[in-house]
């Protein structure tokens, strides 16, 4: 992909759609593209193993599976064999099994979350038909792309926030750290803080803002967005002190000894 999900809705405007559901990203891969191919199928994935059997040139697979997580339609196996048939990545309005051997594989993949129980093999369902999944429509031929947008979305709020309520030429800090089965993001800011009324009652409100010509609309979008990716936002904040947010999401197992460390940025004041 030459442009991000965000560059290209920017640029083309509603000609696109874009699914405002919110996928994780359990491939090893979060940015992938290519031509639709669909499988409609209720917790049988013999179908799913199927057409990912087949050798295509950078596809993607997407799988209505109704938004079921009783029962996975995607398995490590299956995703292995999608890799080495030419397949860019896996769509499934449904569950997955094997996060962790997923996540290791060369290989977009997107679902509402997962479940060790397997699915059935009877074969019942239906291949390159029309699915509309939360209002969009995903046709065999059109073209898809997926992104980490909502992460970089989220990032982007807290960031904008941050250096807004800082004075000029004062840091914000982006720290990134392990924490048990989580990765924790923290932006940190020197700014004039929030009384704890604030926030609880009134900062991931939309429209509620503390700052003099704020929308309040960034912190109620970036909370949704962490929620959609699995995670949580925390705050912490005590006026005079600055503000600390932290996103939490859960990571596999191969990145759990991720190192600690921290980027630093300065207010633009000109």
């Amino acid at each position: 992909m030459t442009l991000s999900t965000a560059d290209l809705y920017d640029e083309r405007g509603d000609e696109l759609d874009s699914l405002v559901l919110q996928l994780h990203d359990l491939g090893g891969r979060v940015a992938f593209d290519g031509p639709v191919r669909t499988v409609r199928c209720h917790r049988d994935n013999a179908l799913v193993k199927a057409v990912l059997a087949t050798h295509v040139d950078g596809a993607v697979l997407v799988v209505d599976g109704g938004g079921s997580l009783e029962s996975a339609l995607v398995g490590d196996l299956i995703a292995a064999s999608a890799v080495r048939n030419g397949w860019a990545g896996i769509i499934v309005h449904g569950a997955i099994r094997d996060r962790t051997a997923i996540a290791a594989l060369p290989i977009g993949v997107k679902a509402l979350g997962s479940n060790p129980r397997r699915s059935a093999k009877d074969g019942v369902g239906e291949v390159d038909v029309p699915v509309v999944i939360a209002g969009v429509a995903f046709v065999p031929g059109r073209h898809v792309r997926a992104d980490a947008d909502g992460l970089s979305r989220a990032l982007g709020h807290l960031v904008r926030n941050a250096i807004e309520a800082s004075p000029a030429g004062r840091l914000v800090r982006i720290r990134l750290k392990p924490e048990g089965s989580e990765a924790a993001i923290q932006v940190i800011d020197g700014g004039s803080g929030m009384t704890p009324d604030f926030v609880r009652d009134q900062l991931f409100r939309p429209f509620s803002s503390s700052k003099r010509n704020g929308f309040g609309l960034g912190a109620h979008e970036a909370q949704l967005l962490v929620q959609g990716m699995g995670g949580k936002l925390d705050v912490q904040s005590a006026p005079g002190e600055g503000t600390c947010f932290t996103i939490r999401l859960p990571f596999a197992d191969r990145v759990a000894s991720a190192p600690d460390y921290s980027i630093k940025t300065i207010r633009n004041t000109g």
